[in-house]
């Protein structure tokens, strides 16, 4: 149990701590910690805060994208973590130009996505959206407009995950991935 007196004492805390870790050697135990790069509490607050809004334009994407599916008469989406995965590891490579803005990786993404899930097909949609003005909603509405990405939307599949990532910036970088099981 931890007993702190005064805030000093904690933020000092806070700005120390690390992940712990052990080795065993020779008999004995070894411990250490491995310490985090955290800049400051702001800047792990607004990381954690940003995470969350994150978290919520992929569920409010999924969303909208399964009622426009009812709509149409097709079954929703089910939500996949391993597709979210490859999704979110997209967005992030776009977002921090690692990769080309586009499918660059996609056969890589696809394979990793049927050897988790044993899926029989894959798809892709990706989008890029500047403005912070609804970028989900943005980015959505553009999916629909065209004809590529509404055949994937409307397509025969069961699952889907998606990844947002925003690039230092501040633009947004979308991926849903599509599989049928």
């Amino acid at each position: 149990m931890l007993n702190c007196t005064s805030s000093k004492t904690v933020r000092n805390l806070v700005m120390s701590i690390g992940i712990l870790t052990a080795s065993f050697s020779h008999g004995g135990v070894r411990a250490g910690t491995v310490p985090i790069q955290v800049a400051s509490i702001r800047e792990a607050d607004f990381q954690i805060a940003q995470a969350s809004l994150i978290a919520e334009m992929e569920q409010e994407i999924l969303r909208r994208i399964n009622q426009h599916r009812a709509r149409k008469g097709l079954s929703a989406l089910s939500w996949s973590s391993d597709i979210a995965h490859q999704a979110r590891s997209h967005s992030r490579n776009m977002a921090k130009k690692i990769v080309s803005f586009g499918h660059q990786g996609f056969s890589e993404r696809s394979k990793a996505i049927n050897n988790s899930i044993q899926s029989q097909r894959t798809a892709e949609n990706v989008a890029w959206v500047a403005s912070r003005r609804d970028p989900a909603g943005q980015a959505i509405e553009a999916w629909l407009k065209s004809p590529k990405h509404l055949q994937n939307i409307e397509g025969n599949f069961s699952m889907t995950g998606i990844g947002i990532s925003i690039s230092s910036s501040g633009e947004y970088y979308f991926t849903q991935d599509f599989a049928q099981k």
